[in-house]
Order: C-alpha cells, then sequence, then structure tokens
C-alpha cells in the first residue's frame, strides 16, 4: 500500500497554487478600489500578503517534506494552510464588507457565507489540533500506507450525506 500522503501531495500544492494566485491577484484590486474602502484598507492588504507567505511557505515546506519522505512535516504544514485558506475568505469578506457597508443584516449574511465556506478547513484547522492522540495516529497511519486511510472522519461529511441520499455503503453503491 502506497503512502496516500505522498501520492496527494502533487493535487495539494495545484490547490495551494491556486490559492497562492488569487490572494496575490486580490491585492492590486484591493489597492486599485481604496477610495471606496477609504482609510479600511490595510487589514485586508495585511491579510491577503499574510496568505500569500502562509501559502507560499507551506507549498515550499510540503514539497521538501515529499522530497525528504517527513510524513511529520508534511502533517504539520496542514496546519499552516488550513489557516492560510480560512484567512483568505476572511480577507475577502472584509473586502466585500468595507467596500459596500453593507447592512447589519447582510453582514450576518456575509459572516454566515464566508464561515459556511470555510468549514472545512475550520474543521480540519482545529481536528489536528485538538483530535486525541488515538484518533491523529490512525489517521498518521493512513496516511503512511500502514491501514486504510480514513476518508472522512467528520460527522458533517458532505460523502457520507450523499452517499446516505444515494444509498452507498461505506463508499460504494448498495447492489440492488
Amino acid at each position: 500500500m502506497k503512502n496516500s500522503w505522498t501520492k496527494d501531495a502533487p493535487n495539494l500544492l495545484v490547490i495551494n497554487g491556486i490559492f497562492t494566485a488569487l490572494s496575490v491577484i486580490l491585492i492590486p484590486i484591493v489597492l486599485q478600489d481604496n477610495g471606496a474602502l477609504k482609510q479600511n484598507w490595510i487589514a485586508p492588504i495585511f491579510l491577503l500578503i499574510f496568505t500569500f507567505g502562509l501559502f507560499a511557505l507551506t507549498a515550499a515546506k510540503i514539497a521538501e517534506a515529499v522530497e525528504q519522505n517527513n510524513l511529520q512535516k508534511y502533517v504539520s504544514y496542514l496546519l499552516l494552510y488550513n489557516l492560510a485558506v480560512i484567512l483568505l475568505f476572511v480577507s475577502i469578506g472584509l473586502v466585500i464588507y468595507y467596500h459596500y457597508s453593507p447592512s447589519n443584516k447582510v453582514l450576518i449574511c456575509l459572516i454566515s457565507s464566508i464561515t459556511l465556506v470555510c468549514l472545512p478547513w475550520i474543521r480540519d484547522f482545529f481536528w489536528l489540533l485538538f483530535t486525541s492522540k488515538k484518533d491523529f495516529d490512525k489517521y498518521l497511519s493512513g496516511l503512511r500506507g500502514d491501514t486504510e486511510p480514513q476518508t472522512d472522519y467528520w460527522i458533517f461529511s458532505f460523502t457520507k450525506l450523499f452517499g446516505k441520499i444515494r444509498g452507498w455503503d461505506n463508499g460504494s453503491r448498495k447492489k440492488r
């Protein structure tokens, strides 16, 4: 059984590259529109530059972890990757908020939308930090290829929900 983490790393690096590009592309757009943002452009710009740095760092360190076959380095930088994604969406939310100065109802809707969009990364961030040693070791064992990788460890998994709707059993379709 091959290490699933080394097999998945190139995909993660592509996604990381997309997020890195997005954070960089947004910087001149925000600066160009600073008239609408008034003096409130500083926080979104700071967050966008910070997320760019986090994405660049995590991409370099994840690639390095694969090259060194270092699972611990890989997993530790997943934490920063998840933080970077969350902060990217928060910075986008700040740009929208400061640009349009929405009412309280719209602000609540904006915060709710950003939270829902970020939920998988928020979940992963906190799971990596606070999961039990037993569950974390099981996760690492799956990444190493010692056991079957954990597919979805979260109770509100979209895959599990869709599987229930479609009548799948453990990720495969039930025979009719």
